[in-house]
């Protein structure tokens, strides 16, 4: 193994370390699941019969920053769009990078589908 490779993998290890302990926003409890099994901690899931506005509302009563893991497909963007300029409205930073940088490490779309694996 090079020793790219290995700093690489040094810089995702300490990456997703500090992510896991950020306030993450997930559509779904597949994707609650997920992220649970691969150690996130603090996770919000927005599927629970709420209008999203109502959503947008109790995150910004508890939380400073977030990272929004709504899945990549079309719908999983639009949640994302809406979801950030409520929050930003709001006052609440969200975390675009690591939305980004997390989709390039475990490279699905579906957040369901990050299970545990040697990328984690």
């Amino acid at each position: 193994m090079s020793s790219k490779i290995k700093q690489n993998d040094i810089k995702k290890s300490s990456f997703l370390a500090t992510v896991k302990k950020e306030a993450v926003i997930v559509e779904g409890k597949k994707d609650y699941v997920a992220l649970e099994q691969l150690g996130f901690k603090n996770i919000i899931n927005i599927n629970k019969g709420k209008a999203l506005f109502a959503v947008a509302e109790d995150i910004a009563m508890k939380h400073r920053s977030v990272i929004i893991l709504s899945d990549f497909d079309r719908k999983g963007k639009e949640i994302c769009a809406k979801l950030t300029k409520m929050l930003e409205d709001r006052h609440v930073k969200v975390n675009k990078k690591a939305r980004r940088l997390l989709k390039k490490i475990f490279e699905k779309p579906y957040v369901e589908s990050w299970k545990k694996s040697g990328s984690a």
